[in-house]
């Protein structure tokens, strides 16, 4: 889901029990990979479906319209155990806190698996190959094993931004041509002084 949901510190303790509590059930199962793909899943249809969480807030429809909604759309498509733990959520009034929810399982996978979330911003799509290219590029500069996601964004004109952990490496051109503008109007000032002399 774009963006994290701002809670309080209780929030994020009550999200986090959950969280934990679906991780260690999804080992269990052996299902930890399919329930992070629903989580995924669900949180683009939280994007994409403007009202779908305020929906499931709603004071309006009663908790067992909303289970029976959540059910419809999503049965056959997410795993039981997925569904289950969305229903309970909706049950005990928790669904303020599913994005954080989200965000913390997808956290605890990659924890998991000694994995590294990268976003790579590129100007235009890249092809299959370019990606995979990509991606073992960075592995292998982090020297970690890593997921990463292609977003585009054409207002860098060209190059590439790479985010990962708290790190920023931006090698896009509009970033170049930032910082050259910015020395052409240093340049000019110190010009100036100069010819004042």
């Amino acid at each position: 889901m774009k963006g994290s949901t701002l809670i309080s510190s209780s929030g994020a303790h009550i999200s986090k029990i959950y969280v934990d509590a679906l991780f260690s059930l999804a080992g269990e199962m052996n299902v930890i990979d399919d329930v992070k793909t629903d989580l995924d899943s669900l949180a683009v249809f939280a994007d994409e479906e403007k009202d779908f969480l305020a929906l499931l807030e709603s004071p309006y429809f009663n908790t067992g319209s909303k289970i029976e909604f959540i059910e419809k759309v999503f049965s056959g498509r997410y795993q039981e155990i997925t569904l289950n733990f969305l229903s309970v959520v909706i049950k005990n009034g928790r669904v303020e806190y599913l994005p954080v929810m989200i965000e913390t399982y997808s956290r605890l996978w990659f924890e998991y698996y000694h994995c590294c979330p990268v976003t790579a911003t590129t100007s235009e799509p890249l092809s299959d190959e370019r990606v995979s290219s990509l991606s073992h590029q960075i592995a292998a500069a982090i020297q970690k094993n890593i997921e990463l996601k292609v977003v585009v964004d054409p207002s860098i004109i060209g190059g590439v931004i790479i985010r990962y952990s708290d790190n920023v490496i931006d090698n896009s051109v509009k970033r170049r041509l930032t910082e050259a503008v910015k020395n052409i109007r240093i340049h000019c000032r110190e010009r100036g002084r100069i010819d004042e002399v």
